[in-house]
Formats: C-alpha cells, sequence, structure tokens
C-alpha cells in the first residue's frame, strides 16, 4: 500500500509517498520540516548498508532523480522545493552489501553501465539503476553519451573502434560490457576474482572486476550473451 501525506506551503504542497521501489520490509518513513522561501527539509532514518536516491515529479508520471546519495544508519536529510503547484517525492534505495561506506555507495556502479551512480544522479541526471537511461547516443557512434563524457569528458572524442589497452578490446566493447576504456582487461589481470551480474533470465548484464581478452556477444539492450 502507498500512502502520501500532503504538506501546505506557499508555493504549492509537498506529497511524500511512503512506498519504496524495492520489495523490502517496512519502508523508511520521512518526517517534513519547513524550511525557507518554500522548501521543506526531509528526514529520514537510515538502514545499514542500504543506498539512497531521491527522486521527484510533478505529475506522478515522470520521476527524476534529485543530485543526492545517502548511505547507512543515521539520520538523513534532503531539501526539495515545493513549486511550481505539488511535488511529489520518494525514496529509491538499494541493499548492496559489497558497500560499506558513502564513498563506495557513490563510486559503485549499480546498473553495470559504466557510470558510477554519483555521476549519473548529480551530473547527467539518469537512472543509476538502469543500464538503458545512460543519456542516449546523441551523436550516433554506438557509445552511450553518459558512458562517453565520464570516460572522455565529452561527446565525439573517443573512436568506437579504437583499442586503448593491451586488451584487444574496442572502446565500443567496453562500452557494452560497462567497462572502463582506460583499464588494461588483459590475460594477467584475467587471473583476478571477478564479480559478475545477471538479469532475472541468467543472461549476464556486467562485469566489475578485470577479465580477459576475448569475443564479447551483447544483444541489442546491451545484456552479454556470451563471450570467448
Amino acid at each position: 500500500m502507498i500512502s502520501f501525506i500532503k504538506l501546505p506551503a506557499a508555493a504549492g504542497c509537498l506529497l511524500f509517498l511512503s512506498g519504496s521501489l524495492v520489495a523490502d520490509p517496512l519502508p523508511e518513513q520521512m518526517t517534513f520540516v519547513p524550511w525557507t522561501s518554500g522548501t521543506w527539509k526531509s528526514e529520514w532514518l537510515g538502514v545499514t548498508k542500504r543506498t539512497y536516491f531521491y527522486q521527484w515529479t510533478h505529475d506522478m508520471v515522470t520521476w527524476h532523480y534529485a543530485p543526492y546519495v545517502a548511505f547507512g544508519t543515521g539520520g538523513h536529510e534532503n531539501f526539495m522545493a515545493s513549486s511550481p503547484s505539488k511535488v511529489f517525492v520518494r525514496l529509491h534505495y538499494v541493499d548492496d552489501t559489497t558497500a560499506t561506506t558513502l564513498q563506495q555507495a557513490r563510486d559503485a556502479d549499480f546498473d553495470n553501465d559504466g557510470i558510477p551512480n554519483y555521476y549519473e544522479v548529480e551530473t547527467i541526471f539518469t537512472n543509476p539503476l538502469d543500464r538503458n537511461s545512460a543519456g542516449g547516443d546523441s551523436d550516433n557512434d554506438g557509445l552511450a553519451d553518459g558512458w562517453e563524457l565520464f570516460h572522455f569528458g565529452g561527446l565525439g572524442i573517443a573512436d568506437p573502434n579504437a583499442i586503448l589497452q593491451p586488451d584487444g578490446l574496442t572502446n565500443k566493447e567496453k562500452a557494452d560490457l560497462g567497462l572502463n576504456p582506460n583499464m588494461n582487461y588483459d590475460a594477467v589481470n584475467a587471473s583476478q576474482s571477478a564479480s559478475f551480474t545477471y538479469d532475472l533470465t541468467g543472461r549476464l548484464t556486467g562485469v566489475t572486476a578485470p577479465v580477459g581478452a576475448g569475443t564479447y556477444n551483447p544483444d541489442d539492450e546491451g545484456n552479454l550473451l556470451n563471450a570467448q
């Protein structure tokens, strides 16, 4: 069940949806404190090893991520203006035990698109939990804009077919796998342990540690079908 709290303000109202986007025990409850110039401060108590993202919408259809990441236990707060007429907010959280500090949660890449969480919500304003929301491909070079911006600092700089490291992987292959184009994933590094993530159908969607050079075949959605 989802409930909301309506808070009157000079510029409108702010409504909090007390649900979460993931199945979990009872979600955290926000409290709101009037702040300055029609702004409200929202507060909640965190849960250990839980990473929080803050979402808002005006129409309950299109949700946006605020430039904010919180982590773990203790009190958390964020500020939101209640304009133009109303705004709905909700917490989107992830329980990922590999992150043990706020910095690790910020630097993590929960959707395995090769772009860290903090960069998605603070710079390119994309969904840190959806690898298909990496900013599109405005220059039509086969590389997601967000991946290009984070790793190369701009669009049209990276050659999709260029091989920057001795591992033999092109920029396009590394982008499809959510890898760092400036890291050498060679056979020496392949002996190190790797972390793999899968979708609900069992397809490999990401690699978060060095892997050996090889041939990688992703599907149209960027999911890795096989590697040789």
